[in-house]
C-alpha cells in the first residue's frame, strides 16, 4: 500500500512531467529535466511513476477516461440529443480549459505510447467517439437531427479538438459560450433561411 506522502509525490512528478511534456515534448523532454523540476533522483522518480512511457500514459488515459466519464453521465440523461450534444461539448471545453498541459499532452503526445499503453488509450477514444456516434444517431432517428454522414463524428471532434490550439483563459469568451456557439454551429449550420 502506498502511503498519502507517496501519492502526493507521485502527483507533484506527473503535474511537474504535464507541464514539462506540454512545453518541450514527450522525447524533448529527458528525465534529468523531470528530476530538477521535482528535486528527485530518478530512483525515486521510477519507484514513484516507472519510466517516461509510464508518465505519459498515466496522463493521457487519465484525459480520455475523464472525457467518456462526461460521456457516459450525459448518455444517460433524458434529453432531447441536441442538448446531449451542447452539455458534452460544455464538458469538453470546461476540460480543455481546465487542464490546459495534460489536454495539450493528450492531443499532441499520445502517438508516442506503445504496445498496451498505445492499445488503452485507442480503444478509450474509439469508446468517446462512439459516444457522439450514439448521440447523433438518436437524433436522427427521433428526426431532430440529419442523418449522419460517414465524416460527421470526425468533423465534429475535430472541431472540439482543436480548441487547445486557441483557447485563451483571458479570452472574451467563456468555455460555456465557446462550447454553446460552436453547438450551434453545428446544429444550425451556415445556411440562412429563405
Amino acid at each position: 500500500m502506498h502511503s498519502n506522502e507517496d501519492h502526493a509525490t507521485r502527483a507533484r512528478i506527473v503535474r511537474a512531467a504535464e507541464k514539462l511534456f506540454s512545453e518541450k515534448g514527450f522525447h524533448g523532454t529527458g528525465m534529468s529535466d523531470i528530476e530538477r523540476s521535482v528535486r528527485l533522483g530518478r530512483g525515486a522518480i521510477y519507484y514513484h511513476i516507472g519510466n517516461k512511457e509510464a508518465l505519459l500514459f498515466d496522463i493521457t488515459i487519465r484525459r480520455i477516461e475523464k472525457l467518456n466519464g462526461y460521456a457516459d453521465e450525459v448518455l444517460g440523461l433524458a434529453v432531447e440529443p441536441a442538448e446531449k450534444a451542447r452539455l458534452l461539448a460544455r464538458a469538453i471545453v470546461r476540460d480543455i480549459a481546465e487542464h490546459e498541459h495534460a489536454t495539450r499532452i493528450f492531443y499532441r503526445e499520445w502517438q508516442w505510447l506503445t504496445g498496451q499503453n498505445r492499445d488503452r488509450v485507442v480503444a478509450a477514444a474509439d469508446r468517446f467517439e462512439q459516444a457522439w456516434v450514439r448521440i447523433l444517431d438518436e437524433g436522427a432517428a427521433q428526426g431532430s437531427l440529419a442523418a449522419r454522414r460517414r465524416l460527421t463524428v470526425k468533423g465534429v471532434l475535430g472541431l472540439f479538438n482543436s480548441i487547445y490550439l486557441w483557447y485563451d483563459p483571458a479570452g472574451p469568451m467563456g468555455p460555456d459560450e465557446i462550447a454553446d456557439e460552436l453547438v450551434d454551429l453545428l446544429l444550425d449550420g451556415l445556411r440562412t433561411v429563405s
